[in-house]
């Protein structure tokens, strides 16, 4: 694929193959790597799959913005054009307020990456968001979703439970009870909450 990611001609690698196949947001620097592979290989929906749900609710972002390719969205976000071609410079664990973010200055749970292609740098702000997933005994169904990061993937399955059925809401947990569920996982995963369009230098 040739001008996607300008100023530079970007070829889908073999690693960015398998990163689109299993998709890996277990750290930042992972859920970059998936990005710059979504751009890579022209994959929107991936792209799409790597941003956070706090940045979707923001700036009202759905599926739908990504039905063309990645057009719109590098209109909205110009620095984005540049991942394809970027390599990680720095990373910065809670040092900064975000605006809009629901973290405070210092939470763990906020990481700035800097990055840099042709000599130009980019910054991009990576949330981690825990997520559950809740497996029935009777059906076998799986019914998954987002929980706010409160540290809760640190905390053993069995213990959360109760807790879980009590504070997510989502319909199709409704009538569920304990002795229904075969299986709980509750973990975390980085995704992209922001783009700085104008990074100050960095030092």
């Amino acid at each position: 694929m040739c001008g996607l990611a300008w100023p530079g001609c970007v070829s889908c690698t073999e690693r960015d193959v398998l990163l689109r196949e299993r998709i890996d947001l277990s750290t930042p620097e992972r859920a970059f790597e998936t990005l710059r592979a979504a751009i890579r290989c022209d994959d929107a929906h991936t792209g799409y799959l790597v941003l956070s749900e706090a940045m979707k609710r923001r700036e009202q972002i759905d599926e739908s913005l990504f039905q063309l390719g990645w057009d719109e969205f590098f209109r909205l976000h110009p620095s984005a054009r540049l991942a394809g071609n970027a390599e990680i410079q720095a990373a910065k664990y809670g040092e900064f307020p975000v605006p809009g973010a629901a973290e405070p200055a210092g939470s763990p749970n906020v990481c700035r990456l800097t990055a840099s292609a042709y000599g130009k740098a980019i910054q991009i702000e990576f949330a981690r968001q825990d997520y559950y997933k809740v497996t029935l005994r009777w059906s076998g169904k799986v019914i998954d979703g987002y929980l706010p990061s409160t540290g809760a993937a640190a905390r053993k399955p069995e213990e959360m439970a109760r807790e879980l059925l009590m504070q997510i809401k989502d319909r199709r947990l409704e009538s569920v009870s304990i002795s229904d569920i075969a299986a709980i996982t509750v973990a975390s995963e980085w995704a992209v909450l922001g783009f700085l369009e104008n990074p100050a230098p960095q030092r």
